[in-house]
């Protein structure tokens, strides 16, 4: 009697196992946050935004009026496999105006006008309107000069935090080809450099 149960019993056992771990590897793909780091499956742009990638000029409006604006919340960058990932994070109203495009040297402060010397053969300037990275003297992102070891970016720096509009500079070691994303929650403009 015994020796009958053991068979039905492992066999049952093995149906549990693989079960089990069926509905463990489903749970875990339906909770996956959301995340920068890979590129999005699904993204919300409007038709003026490169998704596809370019060297040209990429500009968008928003329709933001000019005496609301948007909070640059947090920078941050990352390499990955074929590309370097910048990504700025904003506050409500949502993602400003923005225009990107490869800048000659020398790149400069857009209050002082003082002189930036970048390393790198490419300067690709991200500009935000109407944007702070202040609010009420207390700066939003505290880290504006950032060198970089990643494939392509070499320096990232905040060249503009004046009269709503806000600046970024990714000097990069070639004008690579890149591509511009918007998210939603929170909004988000991810910029793709080619290596």
């Amino acid at each position: 009697m015994r020796s009958e149960l053991c068979p039905n019993l492992r066999g049952i056992l093995a149906v549990c196992l693989c079960l089990a771990l069926l509905l463990a590897c489903t749970l875990k793909d339906n909770h996956k946050a959301p995340s920068d780091v890979s590129p999005p499956a699904a993204t919300r742009h409007a038709p003026e935004v490169a998704a596809d990638w370019t060297a040209g000029i990429v500009s968008r409006s928003s329709g933001l009026p000019q005496s609301r604006f948007s909070l640059v919340r947090k920078v941050r960058a990352a390499g990955h496999e074929g590309y370097d990932r910048i990504v700025f994070e904003f506050s409500e109203p949502g993602i400003p105006d923005l225009h990107l495009e490869y800048i000659d040297e020398p790149v400069r402060q857009c209050g002082s006008g003082k002189a930036l010397y970048l390393p790198g053969d490419g300067w690709l300037e991200m500009r935000f309107t109407p944007a702070r990275m202040h609010h009420q003297s207390m700066t939003t992102v505290v880290n504006r000069d950032r060198y970089l070891r990643l494939a392509v970016v070499q320096r990232l720096v905040a060249t503009c935090d004046f009269e709503n509009r806000v600046a970024w500079v990714a000097a990069v070691s070639e004008p690579n080809r890149y591509r511009v994303l918007t998210l939603d929650d929170p909004p988000r403009v991810v910029v793709d450099i080619q290596h």
